[in-house]
């Protein structure tokens, strides 16, 4: 063989060792993400099964809330169920006929007395929204 092929040879060796190198580091990185996204879909599992127990209680708790009105009107039963049934639409429905009504506000109220309101409500006493209003009655300017 000669020295020509042998260096070849050689040089196609040493990049066949170098692929064979970023083969085993890319090999490494697969492995290392793989064992990464293993932890990960083991923790959401577990989370998946924590939430299923929670979603499996709500489950029970409401069923156990469904028995219990549902007991609870069979020991209430009334004669006329189906007006009782409509007068609690009717409640539901109109809540107007059960709402009081607002006071109206007066909007004729001068800039002095809406400032001794306000010094009222600043000072906690009833005299200090009296007395300017007090003293526009009796005619005195400010």
């Amino acid at each position: 063989m000669n020295e020509a092929a042998y260096r070849q040879l050689e040089a196609r060796a040493s990049k066949l060792e170098a692929g064979v190198d970023s083969l085993s580091a890319e090999r490494e990185q697969w492995t290392a993400e793989r064992e990464q996204l293993t932890t990960e879909r083991e923790r959401l599992a577990a989370e998946r099964e924590q939430y299923r127990k929670l979603y499996l209680q709500t489950l029970e708790r409401c069923a156990t809330l469904e028995r219990g009105i549902v007991a609870g009107r069979q020991t209430e039963r009334h004669a006329a169920d189906s007006q009782l049934a409509l007068q609690v639409l009717g409640m539901l429905l109109s809540p107007d006929s059960q709402t009081p009504h607002a006071r109206p506000v007066r909007k004729d109220r001068s800039r002095r007395a809406r400032a001794g309101a306000c010094a009222a409500a600043a000072h906690g006493s009833a005299e200090a929204a009296r007395a300017p209003a007090a003293g526009r009655h009796r005619g005195a300017a400010a």
